[in-house]
């Protein structure tokens, strides 16, 4: 098992309330895998004092969670009042001069608005990242799912497999190039068809080629689901479009043609 992302939760004291919803935050976030950092987590004070902890805990941390208020924004301008905030203050010098100082980094910093909060509220610094709105700390809010996501890099609509292409036939028209159906079909990829490996489309269409108008009809007649709408095309132009039709997804397989066309004219088709 990989490491759990370690996160960085930065906001000011507003009030008992809002410091009981980040905690509530951390501690569900932490439940569900995520290696929260938080101070309320931290007692008694540490050793190193409080400056030299955030700033250590800013750079071991994968990503940075700022819960914006109209506080912590007022306080991380330096817009407060003399002598209050100095805590978040500090914080948000940390990490403006990281912002600016690693911008290839920067996305790591999250701004994220509890209930109360608008995106008036987020710092200017982060004002172009991605941010989520949480009203409820589980799985049924959608901007709760979504940080966990942007946390543990899981996509909510990852690109499916890349499939096979589809050979389409060409719609069959009045007047069409046999040579262009020629350099078309050497470009089609091999039949999937159980034992007609080794059939080329393109000798098959020679071989169709060497027949009656009539005789490719009764060929077009008896297999199922074959389109008669070019009817009055040339022989050469019938035989690619047949192919080109039998030989697509929608088509029954080149081995159909070939066996029908042999039990009708079984000296043409050996």
């Amino acid at each position: 098992m990989p490491d759990p992302p370690k996160l960085f939760i930065s906001y000011s004291h507003d009030s008992a309330e809002h410091a009981a919803n980040v905690l509530a935050l951390a501690d569900s976030l932490r439940a569900n895998g995520i290696d929260v950092i938080l101070d309320q987590y931290v007692n008694p004070a540490p050793d190193e004092g409080w400056t030299h902890w955030m700033e250590r805990n800013l750079d071991r941390a994968d990503f940075v969670v700022m819960i914006c208020t109209s506080t912590y924004l007022r306080r991380v301008k330096g817009e407060e009042s003399p002598g209050i905030g100095h805590g978040v203050r500090w914080e948000g010098n940390l990490i403006y001069n990281r912002i600016y100082g690693d911008a290839p980094k920067a996305s790591r910093y999250i701004p994220v608005l509890l209930p109360g909060s608008t995106s008036a509220d987020i710092p200017l610094s982060v004002q172009h990242h991605r941010f989520y709105v949480i009203a409820k700390f589980d799985f049924t809010d959608p901007g709760y799912e979504a940080l966990y996501r942007h946390l543990t890099g899981q996509h909510a609509t990852p690109a499916p497999d890349i499939g096979q292409q589809v050979v389409l036939p060409p719609r069959p028209r009045p007047g069409l190039n046999p040579a262009a159906a020629n350099a078309s079909m050497q470009t089609a990829p091999a039949p999937q068809a159980t034992g007609v490996s080794a059939l080329n489309p393109l000798d098959l269409i020679q071989k169709l080629r060497n027949l009656t108008h009539s005789d490719l009809s009764l060929i077009v007649a008896s297999i199922p689901g074959a389109s008669t709408y070019d009817l009055y095309c040339n022989v050469p132009e019938r035989a690619a479009n047949l192919v080109y039709w039998a030989n697509s997804v929608e088509g029954p397989g080149l081995q159909t043609v070939y066996g029908t066309a042999k039990a009708l004219f079984p000296r043409v088709f050996p």
